[in-house]
């Protein structure tokens, strides 16, 4: 990526470590990482390797012991709460399980409406006028608008907190293991979803996957996770073909399976 474009979000060198009842576990080793306005980092790795960590020190959910976290040239690790407020207004978050996300209480319009009432946009009809622009965004018939969580299918939630992460129209949107709960058709309807919007909204992406098949849809780049360390990063096309790493290896191999 160009050095004349500035990054869009930036770590350094980002370390944490947990208690347990075996004594403190360091689950991120002095992680770096750059993603820059309209492309998609993919975070590569197992169940355990610190791709869940890296995403809630990333989205400001809970500061580093070591290192820090730029947005736009701004520190957002450790910040104090009003910027971390403003740093939540420019990004999205859609999570593996869409329905443990849901208020199954509520309808699924007032789920989108939710993030536009508490940043107080606009007038209730502006809200629905968003709302509805959002969901046809997402490929959301407007009489789902009125279901409930327990009424929609896997694929229709998750198009719904996609609808929800874009809603108030940010830079940049993590996605944890987004496709990991549905079946293969679905998983391809929701990934050409997300490549679409990026090209309408020009978002930014930061991918998180146990599969590498998956990031190699999307992904500019690709950074590989073993056990907190980064074993390799570099373009997409070079990790999936070319793989230094015997661990990325293993991980392509699984994929191919």
């Amino acid at each position: 990526m160009s050095d004349q474009k500035e990054a869009l979000l930036r770590a350094v060198a980002l370390s944490q470590s947990y208690s347990s009842k075996h004594g403190r576990i360091r689950a991120l080793n002095s992680v770096s990482l750059e993603l820059y306005p309209g492309e998609t980092l993919g975070i590569a790795g197992e169940s355990g390797s610190g791709k869940s960590t890296l995403l809630r020190l990333l989205s400001a959910l809970e500061p580093p012991h070591e290192g820090e976290v730029r947005f736009e040239g701004k520190i957002i690790s450790g910040a104090p709460v009003n910027e971390r407020r403003a740093y939540y207004k420019r990004i999205g978050i859609v999570f593996q399980q869409p329905r443990l996300s849901f208020d199954p209480r509520w309808t699924l319009f007032r789920s989108l409406e939710e993030p536009l009432q508490i940043n107080r946009f606009g007038s209730p009809g502006e809200r629905r006028a968003l709302v509805l622009e959002t969901a046809e965004k997402t490929g959301l018939d407007e009489e789902l608008l009125n279901r409930y969580p327990s009424q929609l299918s896997g694929g229709q939630l998750q198009r719904a907190a996609i609808a929800r992460a874009i809603i108030l129209k940010p830079r940049l949107v993590f996605l944890d293991e987004p496709t990991a709960a549905l079946d293969v058709s679905i998983q391809a309807q929701i990934l050409n979803l997300l490549k679409d919007l990026q090209k309408l909204e020009g978002l930014a992406y930061l991918f998180v996957s146990h599969d590498i098949s998956v990031l190699a849809y999307l992904a500019t780049r690709i950074m590989v996770l073993k056990n907190g360390t980064v074993m390799e990063s570099g373009p997409a096309k070079m990790i999936l073909n070319e793989a230094g790493n015997a661990y990325t290896r293993t991980l392509l191999a699984s994929a191919m399976e």
